[in-house]
């Protein structure tokens, strides 16, 4: 049951990084779509600041503006950029979770086949423990029956005669 809980832990893991890496693949493509905005914002402030010199002075307000939404959309291409970079170094971590809960399933798995087979060793050992016991027990009546005396034994004996005469 331990193995199937550790195991069971194990899965969730790898879930759980999956889904990780499918939020941060989501997050990737926001990033993107900021990036359009950041790079569509960056043109229209060149595209303000262009107007606002042909303006001259009656433009100098405009030029103003558009400095600042160059300022600011350069602020949140760098910004995608970190998020990016981010994003990359959570995925690669995921990845390698994902490969280290890979190898942790196949050890829980490996080691659940290893301590199968280990029970299935032990109980053919306590049979052949209790076939040698009972085999034992048998020879051990079968001795009994046999041998109920030395009495018996040595008129059983084919050389009692010399015994008794090289004794004697």
């Amino acid at each position: 049951k331990l193995l199937e809980y550790g195991l069971n832990n194990v899965l969730q893991m790898t879930k759980a990084a999956e889904d990780v890496k499918n939020a941060s693949v989501y997050l990737s493509t926001i990033s993107d779509d900021i990036k359009l905005i950041s790079n569509q914002s960056r043109i229209v402030s060149i595209n303000a600041s262009i107007e606002a010199n042909r303006a001259g002075d009656h433009g100098r307000t405009f030029q103003v503006v558009s400095q600042q939404m160059t300022e600011l959309s350069e602020d949140v291409r760098k910004l995608t950029l970190s998020i990016d970079s981010s994003l990359d170094s959570v995925n690669q971590k995921i990845d390698l979770n994902k490969v280290l809960c890979g190898k942790v399933e196949k050890l829980f798995t490996n080691l659940n086949s290893e301590l199968e087979e280990f029970r299935k060793q032990m109980m053919r050992v306590e049979e052949l423990s209790v076939l040698q016991v009972d085999q034992l027990k048998q020879t051990e009546i079968k001795l009994t029956k046999e041998v109920t005396s030395p009495h018996q034994i040595f008129k059983q004996s084919p050389n009692r005669k010399d015994y008794l005469t090289a004794n004697h």
